[in-house]
């Protein structure tokens, strides 16, 4: 399935990707080893997902590590599910995130507090991959 279609289902089940994920994964200790990272890539776009917290500690927060190929765009429904607050930091390129008709360019070292309950979507625009971290705080 695609990242879009994955979060769809998982904002219906009232879970995350990295939950969902981890389900499917089996055991993961309090500290994930970088090696151990479960990771999935969108066979529609190439983008290269990890979750990196540990999942099963019980944390309303998760991290996801990001790659988005060069000219690759990922568009999301509104999120009304267990994601309530969502931070963007942006690692190397620039990430560009939408927000119903507001768009923002995340660079290195930047950090986006964007909401999710209405039409969103990632994209780059260059010509390298951009690497992003996605802070979620879930309900």
């Amino acid at each position: 399935p695609t990242a879009a279609l994955l979060v769809r289902l998982c904002d219906g089940l009232d879970t995350t990707l990295s939950t969902l994920m981890t389900g499917i994964d089996g055991d993961v200790a309090a500290l994930l080893i970088a090696a151990q990272h479960p990771a999935w890539r969108d066979p529609a776009t190439g983008f290269h997902r990890r979750a990196m917290s540990p999942a099963g500690t019980g944390s309303p927060v998760e991290i996801i590590h990001g790659t988005l190929p060069a000219g690759a765009r990922i568009d999301y429904p509104p999120i009304t599910g267990p994601i309530q607050d969502q931070h963007i930091v942006g690692l190397d390129g620039i990430l560009t995130f939408s927000s119903g008709d507001a768009a923002f360019a995340v660079g290195p070292g930047d950090c986006l507090h964007c909401a999710l309950d209405r039409p969103h979507g990632f994209s780059n625009r260059g010509e390298t991959p951009c690497r992003y971290l996605v802070v979620i705080l879930k309900r």
